[in-house]
């Protein structure tokens, strides 16, 4: 090879970022910035994390090229906001607005930790019809474990 030749352009400029605190991702970022563009364009089962609050994972291949995570995902303390108000949010099944399982930690009912059977029952209904409002999946909620399924983010995330 001459001088100086470079190996096939990676994702460096294509790579999605991530800087807020307390975030990681599956796979990590620093293997997302050694991927090509066309890698980035099919990441698979690819997860969000924010440590001690929750995470989001996206299965199947998922398109990252060029995405601003700080902005168009925040997990919350009992919510996420995917392309939140403000932001550009593209058409259904393109970028984040796909499926995904939403897993959130420390959901506990009103009397937490001496909560009764009938106030972790009460909680389940509560979240059952929340997830029934936002048009997704209850999966199961268990000791302050609160996992559902969406189709797409065009409802509202609670």
């Amino acid at each position: 090879a001459a001088a100086g030749a470079r190996s096939p352009a990676r994702g460096a400029a294509a790579c999605p970022t991530l800087t807020a605190p307390g975030y990681t991702t599956q796979p990590p970022l620093s293997r997302l910035a050694a991927m090509t563009p066309a890698e980035l364009a099919c990441v698979e089962d690819f997860t969000v994390e924010r440590r001690g609050v929750g995470s989001v994972c996206f299965p199947g291949p998922t398109d990252l090229r060029g995405l601003d995570l700080d902005r168009v995902l925040q997990i919350h303390p009992k919510y996420v906001d995917v392309y939140p108000e403000g932001t550009s949010k593209p058409p259904v099944g393109e970028g984040l607005n796909r499926h995904a399982v939403v897993r959130l930690l420390n959901v506990m009912p009103p009397n937490y930790p001496h909560q009764s059977k009938d106030d972790v029952a009460k909680m389940r209904k509560k979240l059952k019809r929340a997830v029934k409002r936002m048009g997704a999946r209850l999966l199961s909620y268990e000791n302050g474990v609160w996992e559902f399924k969406v189709d797409n983010f065009g409802h509202a995330q609670e």
